[in-house]
């Protein structure tokens, strides 16, 4: 285990606890039943608590769906003209 006190206020922190967390959803075993989508809908239901067919997670499917091929500068541009990648 790590030492490191975790800050989730802090940006860097609070995206490596939430990292962590969905790691831990990831590969539990129930999860192990899903494959690709499914696994992450699991994943993402469990983390936020709304089930794998909920609302928000087809609209962080969709999210991830449309990131997952950009470079980081595509990332950042948007991030600049949208001010969210939640924002379509």
């Amino acid at each position: 285990g790590s030492d490191k006190k975790f800050n989730p206020y802090k940006l860097e922190d609070n995206i490596q606890l939430g990292t962590r967390e969905l790691s831990r959803y990831y590969h539990h075993p129930l999860a192990s039943r899903y494959k690709g989508n499914w696994r992450l809908r699991y994943t993402w239901g469990r983390y936020n608590g709304a089930g794998p067919h909920s609302k928000y997670v087809r609209r962080v499917l969709r999210v991830y769906t449309s990131i997952r091929t950009k470079t980081v500068k595509q990332l950042q541009k948007t991030l600049e003209k949208k001010h969210s990648l939640w924002v379509q």
